[in-house]
């Protein structure tokens, strides 16, 4: 299961923002972040 792409639906199905999100499942905003903005020196497969 890829979080990334759970997390994002929900993000943009809720209209809710990253902070907000973080703050009610008490996850840190500098992991959500990197999860769904990888640097761009690393390649991220989205679907297999």
């Amino acid at each position: 299961m890829d979080y990334r792409l759970e997390i994002r639906k929900i993000l943009q199905g809720a209209d809710v923002s990253v902070k907000d999100f973080c703050k009610g499942v008490g996850m840190s905003t500098t992991y959500v972040r990197h999860l769904l903005m990888p640097k761009s020196d690393k390649v991220v497969i989205w679907m297999r």
